[in-house]
């Protein structure tokens, strides 16, 4: 998603770290919300199961 999105080199890290941090944040809302929308999803462990998730 990074490379997608034409971020200068230097910055794939903090984009990479960005993208976790909205993912990660997504999985908090959905576990508080009454009614989750879907089961709350473990910390993908890798970028085959990122790219399930999106």
């Amino acid at each position: 998603m990074v490379h997608e999105r034409g971020a200068p080199q230097a910055g794939h890290l903090l984009e990479v770290a960005r993208l976790r941090t909205e993912l990660l944040q997504a999985q908090v809302h959905n576990a508080a919300s009454p009614v989750p929308t879907t089961k709350p999803a473990e910390t993908p462990i890798n970028g085959a199961e990122v790219d399930f998730l999106i």
